[in-house]
C-alpha cells in the first residue's frame, strides 16, 4: 500500500505540532486566493482547503492517495463548508499528469509536497500548463538543507516509517529551483515549524514582468493626472 494511504487516518494528528506555522500560512493563502479559481495539489486530508477555501471563488482539492481523499470527504468540516455554500470539492489526480485544461486556474497551490516527489519537474510543468497566463503558484515547502541536529534525527526517524524525501533544499536553493523553471518569487516568508517552512508565491517570469509594467503604468498615470 502507498505510504500516504497507510498514514491517512493519523495524518491530521501529525499536523498538530505545526499549528502556529500553519495558521500563518493559512492567512497568507486566504489573502492570495481571494475570489480566485484554485486548484490544490497534494491536498492530503484537506487541512489547508478547510481553512482557506471560503476565500476562493472555487476550490478543487486533489490528491493521488485515495485514503487521504476518503478522510477529507468524511470530515465534518467539509460538510459545514458545503452547507455554507463554499464551492469546495475533492478529486483524485496525479500532480505530474493533470486531467485539466490549459490555463484553467487562477491559482495552483501545492504545499509541502515538491520536496517529496521523485519528479518535481513534471509537477512544475503541469502546474504551469494549467495556470492562466497571469496565474499564481503558491508552493509552501519544508526546506531541509540546513536542518539542526535535532531536525536531522527527526528526519531519520520519519524515514524509518517509510517517509521519503527527494530534495533537501535551503530556502535560497528552493527559490533558485523555482526560478530555473521560469518562475519568479513574488512573496515569501520562512515560517517556524518542526522543519523550516518556506512559504512561497510565484508567477511565470513573463506574467510577473507584465504585472510590473502595469503597476508602473498605473503609477505614472496617477502622478501625471
Amino acid at each position: 500500500m502507498n505510504y500516504w494511504n497507510k498514514v491517512a487516518h493519523i495524518y491530521n494528528f501529525t499536523r498538530l505540532e505545526e499549528r502556529e506555522a500553519y495558521e500563518q500560512m493559512y492567512a497568507h493563502i486566504r489573502t492570495a486566493i481571494q475570489g480566485k479559481e484554485v486548484l490544490e495539489l497534494a491536498t492530503g486530508t484537506g487541512i489547508i482547503a478547510f481553512h482557506t477555501a471560503e476565500a476562493a471563488h472555487s476550490y478543487l482539492a486533489t490528491d493521488y492517495a485515495e485514503e487521504m481523499l476518503r478522510v477529507a470527504n468524511n470530515d465534518k468540516q467539509f460538510n459545514r463548508l458545503r452547507a455554507k455554500g463554499v464551492n469546495l470539492r475533492f478529486e483524485q489526480a496525479d500532480a505530474t499528469c493533470l486531467p485539466y485544461e490549459d490555463g484553467q486556474f487562477d491559482v495552483v497551490l501545492i504545499a509541502n509536497a515538491l520536496h517529496i516527489m521523485p519528479d518535481p519537474d513534471a509537477a512544475i510543468s503541469e502546474i504551469k500548463r494549467v495556470l492562466r497566463p497571469d496565474g499564481m503558484l503558491i508552493a509552501p515547502t519544508y526546506v531541509h538543507g540546513e536542518n539542526t541536529l535535532r531536525q536531522r534525527l527527526k528526519a531519520r526517524l520519519m524515514a524509518l516509517t517509510g517517509f521519503r524525501e527527494y530534495a533537501h533544499w535551503t530556502e535560497t536553493a528552493y527559490h533558485d529551483y523555482l526560478q530555473s523553471h521560469g518562475l519568479t518569487v513574488a512573496h515569501h516568508a520562512l515560517l517556524p515549524a518542526s522543519f523550516p517552512l518556506a512559504y512561497t508565491e510565484c508567477y511565470s517570469i513573463s506574467s510577473a514582468f507584465n504585472a510590473d509594467i502595469n503597476s508602473a503604468e498605473k503609477a505614472s498615470s496617477v502622478s501625471g493626472g
